[in-house]
């Protein structure tokens, strides 16, 4: 079938945002009225402008700024700037005008403007019943990987659930350890053979004694950059999923970066409150990390690292940071701002036990991220094949 082809203006009406926006920061948690900006969320905010609603839905959202796409079938306001507004040509339909631009690839300039390059997209022109056609698969088929999306997501809030639950039984022998872990919490019964699995630690009849201790005095500080052989190390960053390469290269005095070998703990300090906390495993390549951020270790035989890195990521140490991050803190907690908090600290010899079934848990977070990592490519590629952009 031969199919034509028409400028991205000739499919695209562009609609006038102008004035008819709300700043961010009139942004509510609640209200008649949804605002649509070009974050990722579809829906940034509430507002009660009933002078701004956008009626005549649905409407194409385009990110100047960000390349976030949105198709809205809702009443909304738009929020801040950087977005642009489309409704669909006579002979198009929207949804299929939508799933064609989440298609297209887009050069990036940053936080520029992207804009510019829409008009050199060309748009096929085929009849309305075949872009429906197109679209009612396409959805079907989005909606399978979302579905598997989502399962892979809830097992790994489950493997998240079941390391705060061996931190948790660590500290407080009482805890039932099904709690909070979800399906994991099956792991806990040992098999006929008594045999207990290797993901849940093997219990231990001692008892177990905490003692409340300040941080500061059971973790060392590496202050200490790499050096002159800093060529030789990978940079390392901090992300809210833990440990991931650095998204930019060394700076200007790369020889100050510190040294991010097995067992250490960092964590950015402005973004601890979010979590973006790393932890360097045995079997982690050894890196370099930022100068800015803070890097540490537990007090040899005091505290293990591996145990206290969970322990910082759970609702203890979430608890903790809190705790501490008030004033300019919270912009930016340091190394002797963390030191001042409190930790209930099980013998070490309990660490070393929990921290070993925690290590089991990394192989089983690795291979569900790595599904999760081939499903996300999916869309791009039923999108490709669907519109033909394999390029």
């Amino acid at each position: 079938m031969n199919i034509d082809f028409v400028p991205f203006e000739r499919a695209f009406v562009s609609e006038t945002v102008g004035r008819y926006k709300i700043k961010e920061s009139e942004y509510h948690d609640s209200g008649s009225i949804k605002v649509v900006d070009q974050g990722q969320n579809l829906i940034s905010g509430f507002t009660d402008r009933t002078d701004l609603v956008r009626k005549n839905t649905p409407y194409i959202v385009f990110g100047d700024h960000t390349k976030v796409i949105k198709l809205v079938d809702f009443e909304f306001v738009v929020g801040a700037d950087g977005v642009r507004l489309y409704k669909a040509a006579e002979g198009f339909d929207a949804e299929f005008l939508f799933l064609f631009l989440k298609s297209s690839v887009l050069p990036t300039d940053g936080y520029g403007r992207h804009s510019k390059y829409l008009n050199d997209l060309f748009i096929p022109k085929i009849d309305l019943e075949n872009q429906c056609r197109i679209t009612t698969k396409l959805k079907a088929q989005l909606a399978e990987v979302e579905t598997a999306r989502q399962a892979l997501e809830c097992q790994q809030q489950e493997i998240v659930n079941l390391a705060n639950a061996y931190i948790c039984e660590s500290i407080e022998p009482s805890f039932n350890m099904g709690v909070g872990a979800g399906h994991a919490r099956d792991l806990n019964h040992a098999g006929d053979d008594g045999i207990y699995s290797r993901a849940w630690p093997a219990p231990t009849d001692d008892p177990i004694s905490v003692t409340e201790t300040r941080l500061g005095d059971v973790l060392d500080e590496i202050k200490q950059g790499i050096g002159a052989n800093w060529a030789e190390y990978p940079v390392l960053g901090a992300t809210r999923n833990g440990l991931a390469p650095a998204k930019e290269p060394p700076g200007k005095q790369p020889q100050r970066y510190k040294p991010v070998f097995s067992g250490t703990v960092f964590y950015n300090p402005m973004r601890i409150l979010i979590g973006s906390i790393a932890f360097v495993d045995d079997d982690d390549e050894p890196g370099i990390t930022s100068p800015d951020y803070v890097v540490l270790q537990g007090k040899n035989g005091v505290v293990d690292s591996r145990w206290f890195y969970y322990w910082l990521r759970s609702p203890y140490g979430v608890q903790c940071i809190n705790s501490l991050a008030r004033g300019a803190v919270r912009e930016r907690m340091l190394f002797n701002r963390l030191a001042e908090g409190s930790i209930l600290l099980p013998p070490y010899q309990e660490q070393l036990r929990v921290s070993k079934a925690l290590a089991q848990l990394k192989s089983v977070k690795s291979g569900i991220q790595k599904q999760l990592d081939e499903l996300n490519k999916i869309p791009e590629r039923l999108l490709a094949q669907a519109f033909g952009n394999n390029d």
